[in-house]
């Protein structure tokens, strides 16, 4: 994402996707190294949208992490979930990008 799309865009185009309640507030750039990350305040809860990077947004690798992270939960070891959309899928494709959706 340059740095021409990081201003223009609206994570609430992605946001739009998820059971967050009417109102969502997003309360700006969350930091990070490898992707970019908003703060996501809504009526449900406070919330990390992440962008994930190019070289980590294969469906294999998404599958992979997403499953350990299930696994991993599943065991008593402490982790997130990603939080599922609308549809049911726990990450989202938007102009050729993946974003996830974690508690905050």
């Amino acid at each position: 994402m340059s740095a021409e799309e990081k201003e223009s865009f609206d994570p609430r185009l992605v946001l739009g996707h998820y059971d967050l309640g009417d109102t969502v507030e997003v309360l700006g750039n969350a930091g990070g190294t490898a992707g970019r990350t908003w703060k996501v305040a809504a009526p449900t809860g406070q919330f990390l949208l992440r962008l994930r990077g190019i070289c980590t947004s294969t469906q294999s690798r998404l599958v992979y992490d997403h499953g350990l992270r299930a696994h991993l939960m599943a065991r008593g070891i402490p982790t997130v979930l990603p939080i599922p959309t609308r549809s049911g899928g726990t990450w989202l494709q938007v102009d050729g990008r993946v974003y996830e959706l974690y508690p905050f």
